[in-house]
């Protein structure tokens, strides 16, 4: 016996409907598998619920491929902002002032700012310059999703 499942853990708005999906689509939810898309979540929420710093993101779009896949999930401990030695050269997940989260890997420059690299080589646009960083947190959990 695996117990009840834990409740849905939303990473953002957007994937409300999908997890409602899974959870009410899905007839074998209690079973253990190490690609079914429950599991993911509950990893997520775990990590989640595991320290009070911790920030989990879902991966999406190639942008830091072939490391970080679309569906795949990254967890990390926010560090202060002002402490780059902690982040720098660092695959992150990042919040901007504008509240956008993203997957990305920072970089001081001469004037104390900061750039975003993508690690995906066939981008056109692979770097975000003088980015406002509002949260930073360098990965330290990451969990693939198979079926991607």
């Amino acid at each position: 016996n695996y117990g009840s499942p834990p409740d849905p853990f939303l990473i953002n708005g957007n994937d409300n409907k999908i997890i409602s999906t899974i959870v009410n689509n899905n007839k074998s939810m209690l079973e253990p598998s190490v690609d079914n898309d429950f599991d993911i979540l509950r990893d997520a929420r775990l990590f989640n619920s595991s320290y009070s710093d911790a920030i989990v993101l879902s991966v999406g779009g190639s942008e830091m491929e072939p490391f970080f896949h679309s569906g795949d999930y990254v967890g990390g401990r926010l560090v202060d902002v002002s402490e780059p030695d902690l982040f720098v050269g660092k695959d992150c997940i990042v919040v901007l002032t504008n509240s956008l989260q993203l997957l990305r890997r920072p970089f001081k420059t001469i004037d104390d700012t900061f750039n975003l690299s993508c690690l995906n080589p066939k981008l056109i646009e692979p770097v975000i310059y003088n980015a406002k960083i509002a949260k930073i947190a360098p990965v330290i959990w990451h969990r693939k999703n198979l079926r991607t």
